[in-house]
């Protein structure tokens, strides 16, 4: 009787708690392991909240003619770019743990030796690998990649920046373009040069 008597939430609460769900949720790592079919750039997922700058840019235009509408496009402008530079942060922090589809039963050392020639040559990537077996894509703007095994058939691409490039604030849209441009080259070329094919829980991506 208790359960049958118990207030259920309005639309809007239901609306709010499945806002704040998908808004929290980017901060988990992504359940999917990506299969490329092209080495086109990964999805970016920041081109919606873009286009709310063309509204600001309309709002600001029509201020020429009615002052008041300024104000609303000042306001609009600035929630718009809180809004955008929290997106961005939660998607640099999904794009470390993303994870591709693999076979783990293959090391670093034989993938180092397979696709070292293929991203110097086609793509003029610089792929180094460390005395501790770690393997690190440099590309544009001197983004770095480290190439990680994981043990579900798996790998991630964990970006970071030189020492340089470490000072300077890293929650920039162009350097998000060019990781979704990077990490989409790298991960397709690895998984094309070892024949990976989609698995079960594998989101393949047509491109």
């Amino acid at each position: 009787m208790a359960n049958e008597n118990k207030q259920q939430p309005g639309a809007a609460e239901q609306a709010k708690t499945g806002f704040m769900k998908g808004f929290l949720s980017t901060y988990n790592p992504p359940k999917n392991k990506l299969f490329l079919t092209s080495p086109a750039p990964l999805q970016n997922k920041m081109l919606t909240i873009r286009k709310f700058y063309f509204a600001v840019l309309a709002a600001a235009l029509i201020g020429f003619f009615y002052k008041p509408i300024w104000a609303i496009a000042f306001f609009g402008l600035l929630i718009v770019y809180l809004i955008e530079s929290c997106m961005l942060n939660r998607q640099l922090g999904v794009l470390r743990v993303q994870k591709f589809q693999f076979d783990s039963s293959i090391d670093t050392q034989t993938v180092f030796n397979e696709v070292m020639p293929i991203l110097t040559g086609k793509y003029n990537m610089l792929v180094e690998i460390n005395n501790k077996g770690t393997m690190t894509i440099t590309h544009q703007q001197n983004i770095m990649y480290d190439f990680t095994i994981g043990t579900d058939d798996s790998f991630t691409l964990w970006w970071h920046f030189s020492m340089g490039k470490a000072l300077v604030n890293v929650r920039k849209y162009k350097p998000y373009r060019q990781m979704l441009a990077s990490m989409g080259i790298i991960a397709y070329e690895i998984q094309h040069q070892f024949n990976i094919q989609p698995q079960g829980g594998a989101a393949q991506i047509q491109q």
